[in-house]
């Protein structure tokens, strides 16, 4: 048992915290591998981790390297090849991995043929990928077996020349696979890589000529232009129980690979460009085998497998944070009336979703316990039966209101407020409710009217405007997000808070 002493805590024992990782190796090596080696890594040493990766590549056995504390590499300081069998593991409340003072590498990980890798519980953060030759590739590149678990990636940037965004696509995704790749219960926030100069987009995960298999992946980017999130040029690929928010395009397949879609989200998020308002923000590009139940905002996908749906709103809500394994980290949730509770398939579904939650939440509260689709299962919470009727307001922005009307048959949203040049506007929806809290509508408003004596008339058509999703947080507050496909609207949220209540309909969360 090789260890680098910690000057911080006490010495480990031979053998000690090897049973609760050994199952983590496992899933890459073959069971009648040698015992496992345990090195712990001084807190942000980063001499000592690639030392022990040194070590990891002159042996035979297999390596568990502890980690724990803030790494910061500096220009040039990537971690050595792995040819080994290595697996970084989190200990304690984090591990993350950053640039010194925004002079990191290029590249930081790289996984030689016949190498073995596992990262587990890192947060990963911060680094940009240059355009600047001579120019050393993905962060992450595989050419052996490489499994992601727990991870956070955060802020990650391309780096322009002349302006704008700029990563070439063959060579600077986060992570360029061309060997076995597994990721599991990953998050992905605010990666910001997607075009060069040229118009070309890079991509959170390029799959060049290997396999790879995405369980519980969550990427988000709130900038104006957004990465392309998978990219398969070669090989397969199969997203399960995903959710791919972007302000570009989710899928890229070309000709001869294979992506596979099942139980994922693909949506469009309140500020998003819509797919009929820009080029390259479509869900998908090229052909996508569906293994079904799925839910895509759009139809580009052209999906055909059972219980898939797609061309209509996701019910998805924006980032917010959540707890994930005892940090709190940046999400994209579920409304309790999103077509995705409770309809996954669940031959593909996990005990387990992104943020560690289990699956079976039966989030519609018809006894049926269904996971959801999408990398976060929802925790539901439940009001009584017409505690959503009532009329809303904005404290603060007094002058805008929200009414909710529910019926036997379905729940109307009305919503009077002005559009960004001031005009007054009523825009109304019809929608399911569930859980007496949540409501999904696609959403009109109506035009050609005038006022008479009698009252407004001639009004002639109804124009579609967007979507509106009401959650209700309790009898008293909740919030609303609305996506118009309107420029006058546009896209956002608020907070409200009830003003009045209908008489013989009480509420109680």
């Amino acid at each position: 048992m090789k260890i680098f002493a910690n000057t911080h805590r006490p010495r480990i024992q031979p053998g000690a915290r090897i049973g609760k990782h050994l199952a983590v190796l496992l899933l890459l090596c073959c069971a009648a591998a040698s015992a496992a080696e345990e090195v712990v890594v001084p807190p942000g040493d980063v001499a000592a981790l690639r030392e022990a990766i040194f070590q990891a590549n002159a042996g035979t056995e297999r390596y568990l390297v502890s980690v724990t504390g803030t790494f910061e590499f500096g220009e040039g300081q990537s971690l050595p090849p792995i040819f080994g069998d290595v697996a970084l593991i989190r200990f304690n409340n984090e591990a993350v991995f950053r640039p010194a003072d925004d002079a990191g590498p290029d590249q930081l990980i790289r996984v030689e043929r016949g190498g073995r890798l596992v990262l587990q519980g890192l947060d990963i953060e911060g680094f940009s990928l240059s355009s600047v030759p001579p120019h050393e590739g993905p962060l992450i590149e595989n050419r052996g077996e490489l499994l992601l678990e727990g991870l956070h990636f955060a802020d990650l940037r391309g780096f322009a020349t002349t302006g704008g965004i700029c990563c070439d696509f063959d060579t600077a995704p986060v992570i360029g696979n061309h060997g076995r790749l597994e990721i599991k219960r990953t998050t992905f926030l605010d990666v910001d890589i997607a075009l060069d100069d040229s118009g070309v987009q890079s991509a959170v995960l390029a799959n060049h000529a290997g396999s790879a298999a995405l369980r519980e992946v969550l990427t988000a980017t709130e900038d104006v232009f957004g990465s392309l999130q998978i990219a398969n040029r070669g090989g397969i690929v199969r997203i399960i129980n995903s959710t791919l928010a972007a302000r570009g395009a989710a899928l890229l397949t070309e000709d001869g690979a294979i992506t596979e879609l099942v139980n994922t989200i693909i949506p469009s998020l309140p500020g998003e460009l819509e797919a009929t308002d820009t080029e390259g923000s479509l869900a998908c590009t090229g052909p996508v085998v569906s293994l079904g139940h799925n839910l895509v905002a759009d139809t580009s996908c052209q999906l055909d497998g059972p219980e898939d749906i797609q061309g209509v709103p996701t019910g998805t809500l924006p980032l917010r944070l959540e707890n994930r394994s005892g940090r709190l980290v940046p999400v994209i949730g579920l409304a309790g009336a999103s077509p995705a509770v409770d309809s996954a398939d669940p031959a593909f579904c996990g005990d387990l979703d992104v943020l560690g939650t289990p699956r079976d939440k039966d989030g519609n509260n018809d006894g049926s316990r269904l996971c959801d689709r999408g990398a976060v299962e929802l925790v539901q919470r439940r009001l009584t039966d017409g505690g959503i009727n009532g009329l809303y307001f904005v404290p603060g922005q007094d002058g805008h209101y929200v009414t909710v009307l529910d019926t036997p048959s379905n729940v109307l949203v009305i919503w009077n407020t002005f559009d960004r040049d001031g005009n007054q506007a009523w825009v109304y929806g019809v929608g399911e409710l569930a859980n007496g809290r949540s409501v999904v509508a696609e959403a009109y408003t109506n035009e050609g009217g005038v006022m008479t004596e009698m009252g407004p008339t001639g009004i002639d058509r109804a124009i579609p405007w967007g979507t509106l999703i009401l959650e209700l947080e309790s009898c008293t507050q909740g919030r609303l997000l609305f996506d118009s496909h309107r420029p006058e609207f546009g896209s956002g949220e608020f907070q409200f808070q009830r003003l009045a209540s209908t008489r013989q309909l009480g509420c109680r969360d």
